[in-house]
């Protein structure tokens, strides 16, 4: 684990070989957005990455398992749940 830290680059968000800090944060919610549409939530706005930064993204009946609705997705990410 340590070594891999090691390995992180901060820098400027815009350049590909930085590691952590805005770009890496979009990629994570695009990843976890993502994993949320296969499980069967639908996409209704967004959902890209944009350079350094994420769309505004709603998501519509995410799975209970799935980890967008089961943990923070520290993005411009909204879940959307119909009810009756």
């Amino acid at each position: 684990l340590i070594a891999d830290i090691k390995k992180l680059k901060g820098g400027d968000p815009c350049q590909d070989d930085t590691s952590i800090g805005p770009k890496s944060s979009a990629a994570t919610v695009e990843k976890s957005v993502n994993e949320t549409v296969k499980a069967g939530t639908k996409l209704l706005v967004g959902g890209k990455q944009r350079g350094a930064f994420m769309e505004p993204t709603i998501l519509d009946d995410a799975p209970f398992d799935t980890d967008a609705r089961k943990e923070e997705v520290f993005g411009p990410v909204i879940l959307l749940y119909s009810y009756k």
